[in-house]
């Protein structure tokens, strides 16, 4: 039951999402979050519901100007998703502090998180948010000076994007 309304908030926030309605978006996709993540039994269907209801969640705040305010959001839920041993959740909530540090421009608390915190491995599903990692890590480099590790960085993204679609 949960899972079904969890999917349900999720096309409503991505429904919301395009037809421009940000705040209401924001506030499904708060709400899956806190209804997966609140519930006692937690499943491993619950983790890619729960990804992508982070994802669109940071999306929309993206979107809405308002992405520093989720930051605090997003390390609880990346601290939360570590603990349950959720890949996919991690690697998706570490892109998007990733991601809002970039957009803030602020390349030396990413470079901190990146030193400390590791990106999750071991799971073969997740060649898209590798690929973002990669990439993100690239710009990252590019910026402070280290030109090889972008580079290597940028081979790697080329490696996992899906092929047909660059």
């Amino acid at each position: 039951l949960i899972e079904k309304n969890a999917y349900v908030l999720l096309l409503i926030s991505v429904f919301l999402l395009d037809a421009k309605q940000l705040q209401a978006s924001m506030e499904a996709s708060t709400l899956a979050v806190m209804l997966l993540q609140g519930s006692e039994d937690h499943f491993n269907t619950f983790d890619p519901l729960l990804s992508r209801n982070y994802y669109f969640l940071a999306r929309a705040y993206e979107l809405s100007g308002n992405f520093l305010s989720l930051h605090n959001f997003l390390m609880v839920g990346l601290r939360t998703a570590s603990l349950r041993h959720d890949k996919e959740t991690q690697a998706t909530v570490y892109n998007c502090i990733l991601r809002l540090h970039l957009l803030q421009n602020d390349y030396e608390s990413a470079g901190i998180f990146l030193k400390n915190s590791p990106f999750p491995s071991g799971s073969t599903n997740l060649n898209n948010q590798t690929a973002r990692y990669h990439f993100y890590r690239a710009r990252i480099s590019a910026v402070r000076g280290n030109y090889f590790e972008a580079a290597e960085d940028l081979n790697q993204t080329l490696r996992k994007v899906p092929h047909g679609r660059f």
